[in-house]
């Protein structure tokens, strides 16, 4: 986020995005709120995702369970968060009632590698974000009757 906030502040042409940042070792909340500042800089896209056992577990000494589960319930809690639908949020993970000063309806997209990852990122995010699946096979994977020639960069999500 530092990065992107320091590359932000020198175009006002290039449209940024975050790649994938690892969710399990900042709460949705702070994520939102480092969203909100770095969008003050520069609107872009946000992408979240699992990360992996090592990292969360051996390198940031954190429990790393259920991530298809915690990521759908973190992309609601920051979702409510930034586009200020509600602050509230009761859930299996996340008990949260937080205000923030203002919103921002920035697209949050997901990493995908599996099939159950991009089913779900077809479900609850505005794209997705796979760094060792080139896109046609993802698409397929997602979507059976996928052509080349309708390629897409990312799929939406209806909210």
């Amino acid at each position: 986020m530092t990065l992107f906030a320091a590359a932000a502040a020198h175009t006002e042409r290039i449209r940024l995005g975050t790649a994938i940042e690892p969710m399990y070792s900042r709460h949705p909340l702070v994520m939102a709120q480092q969203a909100l500042a770095v969008d003050d800089l520069a609107s872009g896209r946000l992408g979240i995702g699992t990360s992996n056992r090592m990292v969360i577990e051996d390198w940031h000494g954190l429990k790393f369970s259920s991530p298809l589960p915690y990521l759908q319930e973190y992309i609601e809690v920051l979702r409510r968060a930034l586009w200020k639908e509600s602050a509230t949020y009761h859930g299996t993970f996340f008990q949260v009632a937080f205000p923030l000063s203002r919103s921002a309806q920035i697209p949050l997209l997901t990493s995908a590698l599996g099939k159950k990852a991009l089913q779900l990122a077809g479900e609850i995010a505005d794209g997705v974000l796979s760094w060792t699946c080139p896109a046609p096979i993802c698409f397929r994977r997602r979507f059976p009757h996928y052509t080349p020639e309708l390629e897409p960069v990312s799929f939406r999500h209806p909210h």
